[in-house]
């Protein structure tokens, strides 16, 4: 019970670190992206008058105004999340939601030469989850293992995503990279809020991450292994009442 009890308190205190965060992120943050997606509807606009619209322009500027809402969408579910709002969950393929998530990753992981492998169970029950906040928690597990590999100078650079039914009554989310691998201090610290080696960042994905996933009924850890890469894994569970 006390375990328990230490946990709740654990869980409580990363979401009082973000509430106030998050508010002034949504404020600031949706500005500048409604102002984006604007500018892509006007040059969307002009591109379609011209005598001979360019299709390849077109299509990227409505790419470009699609990531704007989905960052919307991200910005108000982490809102939802941290001010302790009943977060909307609904029944998703979760296969289909890692495929989604890994095709608007993809550039990103090309642009570092990381190729992307999946090994998806087959015939797995749709799930009850929020599909935005999972696919931050996989978008965040994903730029993690990068930056691991880049800094490394990895080769060969990959990325493995896995998912597998349990007997526990869960699904687990496997996430493998090529990585240098963490050292038993460091992967003590990687769930902490503000604590970050990289100098652009708030240290706050992880810490998010694994929020997220508790809020959802499962758990999130990592295994370590210097020089065998480093590894994530996420349960959610096959409960349909939550």
């Amino acid at each position: 019970r006390n375990r328990e009890l230490l946990h709740q308190l654990a869980h409580t205190s990363r979401l009082g670190a973000m509430g106030e965060m998050a508010s002034s992120l949504a404020h600031e943050l949706n500005q500048p992206l409604t102002a984006i997606a604007h500018y892509c509807d006007a040059a969307a606009t002009m591109a379609r008058s011209s005598p001979h619209p360019d299709d390849e322009l077109l299509e990227a500027l409505g790419e470009a105004h699609g990531q704007t809402q989905r960052a919307g969408d991200i910005i108000r579910n982490l809102r939802q999340f941290v001010s302790k709002q009943a977060t909307q969950k609904s029944l998703e393929d979760l296969n289909a939601l890692i495929r989604d998530t890994v095709e608007f990753a993809n550039p990103e992981f090309r642009n570092k030469s990381v190729e992307t492998k999946l090994t998806l169970a087959e015939n797995l029950c749709p799930l009850m989850l929020n599909k935005v906040q999972i696919q931050q928690v996989l978008v965040n597990l994903g730029r993690n293992s990068l930056e691991a590999m880049e800094l490394a100078n990895s080769s060969p650079r990959e990325l493995k995503i896995a998912t597998a039914t349990q007997g526990n009554g869960t699904v687990q989310v496997t996430v493998h990279d090529t990585g240098p691998g963490l050292d038993a201090e460091a992967a003590a610290r990687l769930f902490k809020p503000f604590l970050t080696s990289k100098p652009e960042g708030l240290g706050m994905g992880l810490s998010i991450s694994r929020s997220i996933i508790e809020a959802h009924g499962g758990r999130l850890w990592v295994d370590t292994g210097a020089g065998d890469g480093t590894t994530f894994h996420f349960t959610l569970p096959l409960s349909l009442e939550r």
